[in-house]
Formats: C-alpha cells, structure tokens, sequence
C-alpha cells in the first residue's frame, strides 16, 4: 500500500539565486543542521569555482581563500545530504577519492518532498 506525501508536503520549493546562495553560505557559516536546496548547494560550488579561480594567480591567496571558505563549505555540503534524506557523516566519502563520484550523484538528487528527520523542507513557499 503506498502512502501519498501530499498532506505531508507544506509548500513548494523555491530556487535561490546566486548572490542569495552566498548570503546563506556565509550566514550559516558554521551551520551542519537543517537542509538546503540544490540551487543553494550549486550555486555556493559555482562560487567556490569562480574564488578559486580568480585566487590562482596569487601565490599565497588560494590556501587562504580554501581555509576562509573550508567551513562553510563543509556546512553546505552537510546540509544538502540533510535534504536527500543522508547524515552528514557521508562527507567522509570525500576522502576516498571514488566517493566524489557518489556525492556528486546525490547532490543532483530532488530534495525530498515533504520535511524529514533533518527539518523542513528548505525555501518552502507556502501553499495555499
């Protein structure tokens, strides 16, 4: 017998924008509990793709832009296994090497539908 989610499910979900996904990035800093969204959670990796990029040309900026953005990043990243459902001990597969592949995956996977064991579901609109 399958169960709808729809009762469950208290609005939609909204996308965030680039410049929003690096205001939440740094707001939560230091923040492993919640979710956040895929657009959240890409959004941040783009950014962290464009400060690397832009620091290579300096000697000394790149590992500080790593240390100043480690944090956060980690932060995210734990927050976005939160909204597919996965504990944010599967970070750990980093290390591996081969584990990228399999968080890659998941960071592409819809966000659960209704809210979970982690929070609710993140930039929830409302449904009337």
């Amino acid at each position: 017998m399958a169960s709808s989610n729809n009762t469950l499910q208290p609005g939609v979900q909204r996308e965030v924008g680039f410049f929003e996904a690096i205001h939440m990035g740094f707001n939560q800093y230091c923040v492993f509990r919640g979710r956040a969204s895929r657009s959240e959670f890409w959004w941040w990796w783009l950014f962290m793709f464009i400060v690397t990029a832009v620091t290579s040309f300096v000697p000394w900026l790149p590992g500080f832009a790593f240390l100043a953005l480690l944090l956060p990043s980690l932060g995210v990243s734990a927050r976005r296994l939160h909204d597919i459902g996965k504990g944010a001990g599967w970070l750990w597969l980093w290390l591996t090497g081969i584990g990228d592949i399999l968080l890659i995956i998941w960071a592409c996977v819809p966000s659960e539908a209704a809210p979970n064991r982690f929070g609710d579901i993140p930039n929830a609109i409302p449904v009337d």
